[in-house]
């Protein structure tokens, strides 16, 4: 055996190496881990939030969860959906009661029939409705018959009168009420800029434009009103004679009749489809009418200017046409204007009378009275004749229905302010043109 084959001995044996010297180990934090696992159905619902339950049909709800909406539709007996129903109530932020203009106007109508003591089967029937102007009506009728009996009219009619004061009490309502409506106007008046003053001898139409002189004939029967009135107050201009029946007449005739520019071509008592329906058939007592009613407006209010004063109030309806969606029928459809004369007005002493109204009147001794769009109507005995009525009423009285209207609602609601009541003013449009032909 070699010497390089054989092991050393252990005493022959070199040292080990010296090992380096053991770091200290690093004490290591052990973050214990969280158990994860999957949400159940009904934890996920926990960590929804309940934004709101929707008022449709069936109800909803509205649920948010990271900024995302969801929707799920309920059942109506569910427990939440009564929750909300209880819970969600609309609050007002004024901290006042809620009241319709429904509900305001039926307080205010309800008073005024508990206190003139309407007839049961109208007050029970009231539903605050447009077309139920009978009961405004029977309101100021019995308010007249209360508070002014025997009040001085005008060649007005008492029903006319109270009629004119129901349409301004509900017009009032309205006001009050706030309640609006877009093609009907409560009062079924206007306020129309005439212009019939400022020349001497000129008048103007509601086309707006200057009428012109037409020469006009009128018979009428001897025993009539008309014929009476005629023979009284045009005594060099009227005459009785026998038309061509042989029956006594009154023939009167008129050569300053005025007429719309539209008539010119038309024969008497007749008008074209584009006339606006005025005719006059004496015009210097028409604007004698016109100058009477401003004076009396001006004597009436005294503060008011010159332009305000020829602001005339007329009403456009009678009782054939003010009702809402009323189909225009055949003939005129604004109310007829005509000036009366007063017989016994020249008689006065002027300057006895201290009262500036009444010496509106005696200075200007003609009204301008309103009636029916088509009075021809009453007596006609044709089949296709339009509708027509009594109503009658005259400018001065007219005011002075507006003005009672006014005291009916201070007297019966003194710690109510007065509502402000707004009249259109009068412009022209082709609704009111003459109708030859009935829809």
């Amino acid at each position: 055996m070699s010497e390089n084959s054989r092991s050393p001995s252990p005493q022959e044996q070199p040292p080990p190496p010296q090992q380096p010297p053991k770091k200290k180990p690093r004490k290591t934090k052990h973050v214990p881990l969280q158990d994860v696992s999957q949400d159940s159905e009904d934890e996920r619902e926990a960590e929804e939030e309940l934004a709101a339950v929707g008022f449709s049909y069936p109800p909803v709800r509205i649920t948010e969860k990271d900024g995302k909406r969801s929707f799920e539709t309920l059942n109506e007996n569910d427990p939440l959906t009564k929750a909300a129903s209880a819970k969600m109530a609309v609050t007002n932020p004024l901290s006042l009661p809620i009241v319709s203009a429904w509900e305001k106007g039926m307080e205010i109508m309800n008073m005024l029939m508990e206190r003139y003591r309407v007839e049961s089967d109208l007050k029970s029937n009231f539903q605050l409705m447009p077309e139920q102007g009978e009961v405004y009506r029977r309101i100021c009728h019995l308010y007249i018959n209360e508070e002014h009996r025997g009040i001085p009219l005008t060649f007005t009619s008492n029903k006319t009168l109270t009629t004119m004061m129901g349409r301004f009490l509900q017009g009032f309502v309205h006001a009050h009420s706030q309640i609006a409506h877009k093609n009907w106007e409560s009062t079924g008046c206007a306020l129309w800029l005439h212009g019939c003053t400022e020349v001497e001898g000129k008048l103007r139409c509601l086309h707006g434009t200057t009428m012109i002189q037409k020469e006009h004939m009128i018979e009428m029967d001897v025993a009539s009103e008309n014929g009476q009135r005629a023979l009284k107050e045009n005594p060099d201009r009227a005459k009785i004679t026998q038309n061509r029946w042989g029956r006594s007449v009154v023939q009167l005739a008129n050569n300053d009749a005025r007429c719309c520019v539209h008539d010119a071509g038309c024969a008497t008592n007749q008008f074209s489809s584009k006339s606006c329906g005025v005719f006059f058939t004496e015009g210097a007592k028409a604007q004698q009418a016109f100058k009477q009613l401003e004076a009396f407006m001006k004597a009436m209010y005294p503060g008011m200017n010159a332009d305000q004063a020829q602001m005339m109030l007329i009403p456009l309806h009678c009782d054939c046409n003010h009702k809402p969606g009323c189909v225009p029928t055949m003939g005129r459809q604004t109310c007829k204007m005509t000036p009366f004369g007063m017989a016994n007005a020249e008689d006065l002493d002027v300057d006895g009378i201290t009262d500036a109204t009444v010496l509106a009147s005696v200075k200007h001794p003609a009204l301008m009275v309103f009636q029916c769009c088509n009075p021809v109507y009453r007596n006609s005995r044709a089949q296709n004749a339009g509708p027509n009525c009594d109503f009658k009423i005259s400018a001065p009285d007219l005011l002075g229905a507006l003005q009672l209207t006014r005291k009916l609602w201070t007297d019966s609601f003194p710690d109510t302010l007065l509502p402000k009541l707004l009249i259109p003013e009068f412009k022209w449009l082709a609704k009111y043109q003459f109708r030859n032909v009935s829809l």
